[in-house]
């Protein structure tokens, strides 16, 4: 497993565009996206519980973002990984008109997920070099991170409609991150119903036929 994700890395950064092709066109079945997407936002706290409590000490007071259980914040963070998911489906098809299904959206948003830890990872080695060199450069690295997360998750929706241009696409990850991150509640509701009346009109189209 741990060469598998080596050999995916070292295939991304040689060359972006061909990695997320090539993962789409072996997208697996619907469960192996959703465990991914849960795998990574279990890791992705893991490593900002491993440091951000020290690095920010404000974040665990009342109020503050690690001012939680571990569980809910773990919660937090998975159901936002699925929020962002259904933004990349919903956006996919009815923004960008392209045939995707729900096991690709989800298997897509995997990409955007692992940039989101190397994110976390980037923050926590800015934070470590602070403390050794006094020097701090998490301003500059914060804003190059989540841009790269960004041009990831617009890689990964371009992957679904190749037949869009990089502008085109821009929209749906903007949608993506706002609407995924912050109304991830809603948005996961309403993905639930639009999947649900989807499933009954394709069933009572069968039923006729």
């Amino acid at each position: 497993m741990i060469a598998f994700v080596k050999r995916g890395f070292v295939h991304f950064f040689q060359d972006p565009w061909d990695a997320i092709t090539t993962m789409r066109a072996n997208t697996p079945k619907l469960e192996a996206g959703i465990l991914a997407l849960v795998a990574c936002s279990f890791l992705l706290v893991v490593i900002d519980l491993a440091y951000g409590p020290h690095a920010y000490p404000h974040s665990v007071e009342p109020g503050g973002k690690r001012d939680r259980s571990v569980m809910a914040i773990t919660m937090v963070e998975t159901l936002r990984a699925f929020g962002v998911a259904s933004i990349v489906l919903l956006g996919s098809r009815h923004m960008l008109g392209g045939k995707v299904a729900v096991a690709e959206a989800l298997w897509m948003t995997v990409p955007y997920a692992l940039a989101l830890i190397g994110f976390e990872l980037l923050q926590m080695a800015t934070w470590a070099f602070f403390l050794f060199s006094g020097l701090n450069f998490y301003g500059a690295f914060f804003i190059m991170g989540f841009v790269a997360a960004m041009l990831v998750l617009a890689i990964s929706v371009r992957s679904l409609v190749p037949d869009c241009d990089w502008l085109s696409v821009l929209p749906v990850v903007a949608l993506a991150f706002g609407l995924g991150t912050f109304f991830t509640p809603v948005v996961l509701v309403s993905t639930a119903l639009y999947l649900l009346v989807r499933w009954r009109m394709r069933a009572s189209s069968l039923d006729r036929g």
